[in-house]
């Protein structure tokens, strides 16, 4: 079981690093892979149809490496956050990183309702590295 679940990770990186990682890329692949949600939390429903701010944590300082989050949904245009800053305060979920993570957050502008939107950061080198998914009211 171990091996499987190792096996598992060890792909996803290889295939957010691209074809030929680095090793610097794959740390960064991996940090983008742990990078938690905190509002919406990642399965959220009944999220607001945009103007909101994304928040993500991160343990270090993600800016401006990581760029922008790409949210993405079958039935919808893609939208593009604004480039991620520094937390201007607590989401509105009162949410709290995991311990030693600081908060960063991401405009998000209108979004459709009742949509289902993958969130992903394409920075950093990584191809496309998914973070969630949340679903509009």
């Amino acid at each position: 079981m171990v091996r499987a679940v190792a096996l598992v990770a060890l792909l996803a990186v290889a295939a957010c690093a691209g074809t030929n990682p680095s090793a610097g890329r794959v740390a960064q692949c991996l940090a983008i892979l742990a990078l938690p949600m905190i509002y919406p939390q990642s399965g959220a429903t009944g999220v607001p149809d945009g103007n909101f701010d994304l928040y993500f944590g991160f343990p270090g300082n993600p800016t401006p490496a990581l760029g922008a989050p790409v949210l993405t949904a079958t039935n919808a245009p893609t939208v593009s956050g604004s480039p991620i800053a520094p937390a201007p305060g607590p989401p509105p979920n009162s949410a709290t990183p995991p311990p030693g993570n600081q908060m960063f957050v991401s405009h998000i502008p209108s979004l459709m309702p009742s949509t289902t939107y993958s969130v992903s950061l394409p920075g950093g080198g990584c191809a496309g590295a998914g973070l969630g998914t949340f679903t509009t009211q």
